[in-house]
């Protein structure tokens, strides 16, 4: 009885195992209507080659697949154009009918109607290049030795030999220095400094006070930098004039160098001495800032030689949003208004530093989603502190910093000729 007990188990769990195979073989086998969820691109479509997209049914799993077609240009019907040349541009970056200017008797090409006076710059979209400046680092150690080499006996505070003594912080007798050189028709700016730079006017400067060697850079060594076509974001135009914001955190310095409390006891910072300052001036007015006086004489200087100096509009001829410019100005800061009525969103407002700012101590933010971006100063001054002006922040937002912050960035603004309009 207990064997044959134990073979009717066996019997039965047989059985059961057999049922069990043709119940899943009739599931397998079923036909039922597929229930498929919504398509999910696998591959994006580009202007070069088509993409896929497949979609799975929840039911069986199965997986159905189908052709993304390849993206078709589409070209502007406005023309871009070069000193040169002129074409029409998709965004991608593919162009057609480019082709020579065409100049009639009075300058102004047939084609495009762009005059050949003030074709100094390169238009494509609504990226305007025009100017250079020093802004990626050389990383070839050939190139870079040999640069060195050129530049010969390096500064030190006694002997400034060949080099520039940048006056950063308003003190002559600071650590660091430049020199321009020119290797093979492409020219480089060189940066050696022997003390690190403090991210406050007149405050010491160490390691643990400066951006510097927080960006990667230390004492004693020469950097290397090319000097690069200057971009340029068209922010608006009208009445074939364009507003232009360079693309790039370009430099660094304080808005202000030479500041001081009132006497007044009142609290308010004012600008200290300077010629043709009026007294008890606010350490936050653009119009006697040391920021002003650098993009007008330097910074242009270095940027822009005089035929494209031709190119820019003085700001007088241009009725300003905000708080103004100076009449005659031709490069500026941007303002506060300029910035909220032209890049309404935080992603577009802010801007990535150049390697050269962050060599001089910009302050980058340095997060994964957003490294290198790096806070700029605006003109428009802070409405209830004198010693703090408006800046984007790095990450895009408006706020205020203090005057003699060095790590703030130089993000410059003008306005151009825009002859194709």
């Amino acid at each position: 009885m207990k064997h044959f007990g134990r073979a009717w188990l066996l019997l039965s769990a047989l059985l059961l195992c057999a049922l069990l195979l043709v119940s899943c073989g009739d599931k397998e086998e079923a036909p039922h209507e597929h229930l498929f969820g919504s398509w999910q691109v696998t591959v994006p479509s580009t202007h070069e080659s088509a993409g896929s997209e497949s979609r799975t049914c929840m039911v069986c799993h199965e997986v159905e697949t189908r052709v993304i077609p390849q993206l078709s240009h589409s070209y502007r019907t406005e023309w871009d154009f070069s000193p040169t040349e002129h074409w029409h541009s998709c965004d991608c970056g593919s162009v057609t009918e480019k082709a020579a200017h065409d100049f009639d008797e009075c300058g102004v090409c047939r084609t495009c109607h762009a005059s050949r006076d003030t074709l100094v710059y390169t238009k494509f979209g609504t990226t305007v290049t025009l100017g250079s400046y020093p802004q990626t680092q050389v990383t070839d150690t050939s190139l870079a030795e040999a640069l060195t080499a050129l530049a010969g006996t390096l500064p030190t505070k006694e002997n400034n030999a060949a080099w520039t003594r940048m006056t950063l912080d308003g003190d002559a007798t600071n650590a660091l220095w430049y020199r321009d050189i020119e290797k093979d028709g492409t020219a480089y700016r060189g940066i050696y400094f022997t003390a690190y730079r403090s991210m406050s006017v007149h405050a010491p400067g160490s390691a643990e006070s400066s951006e510097q060697d927080d960006n990667g850079f230390s004492t004693g060594v020469v950097y290397w930098f090319r000097f690069e076509p200057v971009e340029w974001q068209i922010l608006t135009r009208r009445n074939g004039q364009a507003l232009l914001l360079a693309n790039l955190v370009l430099d660094t310095l304080p808005f202000q160098y030479a500041y001081e409390k009132s006497a007044d006891d009142s609290g308010s910072w004012i600008v200290s001495g300077g010629e043709g300052v009026p007294a008890e001036t606010p350490a936050n007015r653009y119009t006697y800032s040391t920021i002003r006086a650098y993009l007008l004489n330097e910074f242009m200087g270095t940027v822009f030689s005089e035929t494209e100096r031709g190119a820019l509009l003085p700001a007088s001829t241009v009725s300003s949003l905000s708080y103004p410019t100076e009449d005659g100005d031709a490069l500026f800061l941007p303002s506060t208004v300029e910035i909220s009525s032209y890049l309404t969103r935080k992603e577009y407002t802010a801007r990535s530093s150049s390697e050269y700012a962050r060599c001089l101590g910009v302050y980058q933010l340095r997060e994964p989603a957003v490294p290198g971006n790096a806070s700029y100063w605006l003109r428009t001054p802070s409405p209830s502190d004198t010693a703090s002006a408006k800046i984007i922040a790095a990450g895009g937002t408006e706020t205020t910093s203090f005057v003699g912050n060095t790590t703030v960035g130089l993000v410059p603004a003008l306005w151009i000729v825009m002859d194709a309009d």
